[in-house]
C-alpha cells in the first residue's frame, strides 16, 4: 500500500499554488516515484481516492 502523496517538490515544499490540474499531475508523478522504486508501476494501481480542498477546482481539473 502507498498513500499520502502530494504535489511537493523533492525538498517537501509545496508546488503549483493554485493550479489545480498541476498539482493532481505533480502528485502523480510523485507515486509513479514511489511505485518505481518499490519494483512497481502504475499500471500496478488497482484504485486510487482523492482529497481535495477545493472540490470545485478539482473537477474543473478532471
Amino acid at each position: 500500500m502507498c498513500s499520502g502523496q502530494t504535489s511537493v517538490d523533492d525538498d517537501g515544499a509545496p508546488v503549483n499554488p493554485g493550479d489545480m490540474g498541476a498539482q493532481v499531475m505533480k502528485a502523480l508523478d510523485n507515486l509513479e516515484t514511489v511505485l518505481i522504486g518499490a519494483g512497481f508501476t502504475l499500471s500496478d494501481v488497482v484504485r486510487l481516492n482523492y482529497f481535495v480542498t477545493d472540490v470545485d477546482g478539482f473537477i474543473e481539473a478532471a
